[in-house]
């Protein structure tokens, strides 16, 4: 009976350090409204232009919402357990370490370990976070531009 007893507070210390986490990750999000462009080569950029961006065509894109930030550093360690250091080190000896605090955005990450952040993420907020498609990182990196005129 008391192995079980241990065992449940454990579970429940378990639980309760996960809901308090949990409430530390807040992604902010910001509105990007649809619309419809011309995604790939154009006739103007030819030259510049690789096979896999050939041909242009319209793309029609719904209304989302995307993470007005980065991933930070702090959000990083907190869902995945691993710092910056520990991500470079991964890369391989030699990899500069650009900037390193909890307000730095994460980097040294690579596609597989940002799908399995999203689904961390995702278990521990109930939320449903993706990464963007090619389209949407298309029109987001017009919005940015202009978002961070203002």
């Amino acid at each position: 009976m008391k192995k079980l007893v241990i065992v449940l507070l454990g579970i429940i210390f378990v639980y309760g350090c996960a809901v308090a986490q949990s409430s530390k990750i807040e992604i902010e999000m910001v509105f990007v409204e649809g619309e419809t462009f011309m995604m790939g080569c154009t006739s103007e950029q030819r030259a510049d232009c690789l096979d896999s961006e050939k041909p242009a065509h319209p793309v029609n894109l719904n209304d989302f919402y995307i993470g007005k930030y980065e991933v930070t550093q702090a959000q990083w360690r907190e869902i995945m357990g691993t710092d910056i250091r520990q991500q470079s080190d991964k890369v391989g000896e030699g990899w500069m370490i650009f900037g390193e605090g909890d307000n730095y955005p994460m980097y040294y990450v690579s596609w597989n370990e940002a799908q399995e952040f999203i689904k961390k993420l995702n278990d521990k907020t109930g939320k449903n976070y993706r990464l963007p498609t090619e389209a949407e990182m298309g029109v987001c990196s017009a919005w940015w531009k202009t978002w961070h005129r203002i």
